[in-house]
C-alpha cells in the first residue's frame, strides 16, 4: 500500500493494491476513477485526475489535519472546530482549501471521473 496520495498514482501504475490516503476522505469518487483509470490501463484519465486533485493534496499536506476538518466541514461532514494542541486553519490557509475544494469539482472533472 501507498502511504502518500502524492504517490499513490505511480504506485498503482506499477501494479499496486491501495493507498492509505487523506485525500479519499474528501473525493472518494475521484480516488477510486484514479485506481481504476489505472487497473484498466487508462494512464492518460488518470493522469488527469492526479493532476486535478494536487492543490487539495498539497493543502491537505501542509496543514493536516486541520486542513482535512476544514475540507470535511465544507462539504457538510463534520464541524471544523479543533482541540488542543491543534489549532484551526487561518484565514488564508482556508481560503485555499475552498479554492481546491472548488477547483476539483469542476463539471469537466466530474464527466472525466465518471468515463
Amino acid at each position: 500500500m501507498s502511504g502518500r496520495d502524492a504517490t499513490a498514482l505511480a504506485y498503482f501504475a506499477t501494479g499496486g493494491d491501495g493507498c492509505i490516503s487523506m485525500i479519499s476522505n474528501v473525493a472518494p469518487d475521484l480516488c477510486r476513477a484514479i485506481f481504476s483509470s489505472c487497473k484498466e490501463g487508462r494512464l492518460q484519465s488518470a493522469r488527469y485526475l492526479q493532476k486535478r486533485l494536487e492543490p487539495l493534496e498539497a493543502c491537505l499536506s501542509r496543514e493536516c489535519p486541520a486542513a482535512l476538518k476544514y475540507a470535511l466541514s465544507l462539504l457538510g461532514l463534520m464541524h471544523p472546530t479543533t482541540r488542543l494542541p491543534l489549532v484551526e486553519l487561518d484565514e488564508p490557509a482556508k481560503a485555499a482549501v475552498a479554492r481546491a475544494i472548488a477547483e476539483m469539482a469542476d463539471e469537466d472533472l466530474i464527466v472525466a471521473a465518471e468515463a
